[in-house]
């Protein structure tokens, strides 16, 4: 490939963001400035090899100690651009001769903050559509709402009227003496979705989907302080109440509703699930369904260690053992 096809596009009137084009490569490539940071710390620290960069990025994921969540997603979300950079590039001449070829100018103001928003993550641009795939994201989106439309029910629908109720009207945090109220506004309203005026309606499954609906809210709009475990003793009966149902009472399909129930049951993250009483309850089932929240425990142990989520994986596993006691 020319290199002298190289097109800069003029820099944004704000500060580049890391999804800016920063390169255009004859009429088909573009590289964005994440493409271009990962570029020069490949070059610059690992000899221009992105695989040796993305090998570093995990050995500091796996072994680092950080002390926020957004150093740890960061590198996650680093290591899938990465991979998806890689054979985007393939084709092109050695990193250090494109990088050669770029204006001085332009090259020492990109590499200056290359290392900073690559491997330190302290940039807070906005996330690549690589990086939006990572799997820890794809796997809390598949716990949280994966198999919703395979239910009987989908609890969307219901997940929309209950969104508002979770969100504070100011300051953006419930303080600990409206927790209790906020408890009760959901409460009520829970009520009021579980009452179904169709006798042909299919109540369990309806059921399911109010409850599910509202623990995937209770996961993603966090925003109260519950000292007083109102919020905590609310979520955890809205669990004891999914685990009143089975795929054969709601007359769903057996793998969709053990999935969504597993997963979702792996991933949370406040305390709501016991997972001795999530092993008992799948004890409980047929023997097929048992083989099949095995094997659904076993995907997500495997899945969950790939990335990157000991967490995660130890929940399901916790989940397996007692179903196998």
């Amino acid at each position: 490939m020319n290199l002298n096809s190289i097109i800069i596009p003029p820099t944004p009137k704000s500060y580049p963001q890391g999804n800016n084009i920063a390169l255009q490569i004859g009429t088909d490539l573009t590289l964005s400035y994440w493409d271009l940071w990962c570029l020069i710390c490949a070059d610059e620290e690992f000899g221009g090899s992105l695989n040796t960069l993305k090998d570093h990025l995990i050995q500091k994921r796996k072994n680092g100690r950080f002390n926020s969540f957004s150093t740890t997603n960061h590198l996650e979300d680093t290591i899938t651009h990465l991979e998806e950079l890689e054979p985007k590039v393939a084709h092109l001449p050695p990193i250090k001769e494109l990088l050669t070829a770029l204006p001085l100018s332009f090259y020492r103001k990109e590499r200056q903050k290359a290392a900073r928003n690559i491997i330190e993550g302290s940039g807070g641009y906005p996330r690549s559509e690589a990086m939006l795939r990572s799997p820890r994201r794809l796997l809390e989106r598949e716990a949280m709402r994966g198999q919703w439309k395979r239910l009987p029910i989908d609890p969307t629908p219901i997940e929309e009227r209950l969104r508002p109720l979770f969100l504070p009207k100011k300051d953006g945090f419930y303080t600990e003496s409206a927790s209790f109220p906020l408890s009760r506004r959901l409460d009520r309203a829970i009520a009021k979705e579980l009452k179904v005026s169709d006798p042909h309606r299919n109540f369990e499954a309806h059921q399911y989907a109010v409850y599910r609906a509202a623990l995937t809210l209770y996961q993603e709009e966090n925003c109260w302080d519950d000292s007083y475990g109102n919020m905590g003793m609310l979520g955890q009966e809205w669990v004891k109440a999914i685990l009143c149902l089975t795929p054969d009472r709601c007359r769903s399909f057996p793998e969709p509703f053990l999935k969504d129930l597993i997963m979702y049951s792996a991933w949370e993250e406040y305390g709501l699930v016991d997972f001795d009483t999530v092993g008992e309850y799948l004890r409980n089932l047929s023997n097929e369904e048992q083989d099949l929240s095995r094997f659904i425990l076993s995907d997500l142990i495997k899945r969950s260690t790939q990335a990157f989520q000991e967490y995660k994986s130890s929940a399901a596993q916790s989940i397996l053992k007692r179903l196998n006691a």
